[in-house]
């Protein structure tokens, strides 16, 4: 990661509102602006081309009044069942081929860690949880993005959430297999219902909480979609690509660190958002304290096309490393196709395409969808 952290520049304040004005190539930049601008520009059809930082905002499960704990700590009042456990890189139990194995912790053990207010021991790694799963009732869209045109994720779910038990494929099906693909009668089978659950508990809202040093590698969302972050305590060092993400460009492929990034530093109440596709990363310093932010995956309605090229791209992907079949990524991905293609008829009959930019912008996007499912079938 070091070289990713020498090549950083501290991004460039755009702040006009002209979203089509030229960028300079090569220099970082992002879109600062109000609330009031960013919920117009988010709720319009607008292609967004840089992440918008905002400042001011708030995170709804969090209590910032006189007499409040720390924000780390009422994460963790949310979390109750000690049954729970999280997902980390376990540095400490590097392989031989220097990859990092996963671990899933107690959520006892992680709470004893972060609310230890022991110094801590010079060797040890900083521990990094980046999706502490929230109690769906606590989980909402930001206020700036509380709107229909911002909600095709939530759409595209709740389509999901209409699927009776009679069209999921069990075992009592002559048919049954990992997926329904091949089933003439059923729409799901059981594993992808269950799938399906578990990612949307991820994209509705997580809790990231990390200890001083800890950092995330270049990614950028497995299912295309956009992110929100609000940072709630600590300063956390938040770095993207300033390369605009292509449809020609396979998501799989990671900037290097001379393709240009840019990194801007969120302190409490400050926001990101960063459109589909972008490639970011996250670090702290290594003499800072605890941090803790909420993130939420968002998709806009006229963001379907380039959604669905990265749908593609990530199952070209998944085609080129032999993933198997029953993946939760593959299941889930055959679940949103499946959604995506029912809104996309449901717009034709109510002369609703506009909201996802218009029938020319919907006829590229089911040609992709179409590529993707027959890639996808590959996998299965």
């Amino acid at each position: 990661m070091l070289p990713y952290l020498q090549s950083l520049q501290s991004a460039q304040n755009r702040r006009d509102d002209n979203q089509k004005a030229a960028s300079n190539k090569g220099r970082a930049e992002m879109r600062v602006i109000d609330t009031q601008q960013a919920r117009g520009l988010l709720r319009s059809t607008d292609a967004i081309d840089a992440p918008i930082f905002l400042t001011r905002q708030s995170i709804p499960f969090i209590d910032t009044g006189d007499g409040a704990v720390r924000p780390v700590e009422q994460v963790f009042e949310w979390l109750p069942n000690p049954d729970e456990k999280s997902e980390m890189y376990d540095h400490e139990a590097k392989d031989e081929d220097d990859t990092m194995p996963k671990r899933n912790v107690p959520i006892p053990e992680i709470r004893a860690r972060f609310l230890d207010e022991r110094p801590e021991e010079p060797a040890r790694f900083p521990w990094n949880f980046p999706e502490l799963t929230l109690p769906a009732s606590i989980c909402m869209l930001p206020s700036i993005l509380r709107h229909p045109s911002c909600d095709l994720l939530g759409s595209l779910v709740r389509y999901l959430q209409t699927i009776e038990l009679v069209d999921v494929c069990t075992t009592a099906c002559p048919h049954h297999g990992k997926t329904a693909e091949k089933c003439p009668d059923h729409m799901l089978t059981s594993n992808e219902v269950i799938a399906l659950q578990r990612v949307h508990q991820h994209w509705a809202g997580t809790a990231m909480i990390a200890e001083a040093g800890a950092m995330t590698g270049p990614h950028c969302d497995t299912f295309g979609f956009g992110t929100y972050i609000c940072c709630g305590e600590g300063e956390i060092g938040l770095a993207w690509s300033t390369n605009e993400p292509s449809a020609k460009t396979k998501q799989q492929k990671r900037p290097t660190p001379k393709d240009g990034w840019a990194f801007k530093v969120l302190r409490r109440g400050d926001a990101m958002y960063l459109d589909p596709g972008r490639w970011h990363y996250v670090f702290r310093k290594p003499g800072g304290a605890q941090t803790m932010a909420w993130s939420v995956r968002v998709l806009r309605s006229c963001d379907l096309e380039r959604w669905l090229q990265i749908v593609q791209s990530e199952v070209d992907k998944a085609i080129d490393e032999s993933v198997v079949d029953d993946s939760e990524d593959i299941l889930t991905w055959r679940g949103l196709l499946l959604s995506a293609e029912k809104l996309i008829e449901q717009a034709k009959e109510n002369e609703g395409l506009e909201r996802f930019g218009g029938e020319k912008t919907v006829h590229r996007a089911e040609a992709v969808m179409r590529k993707a499912e027959t890639a996808l079938k590959h996998l299965l």
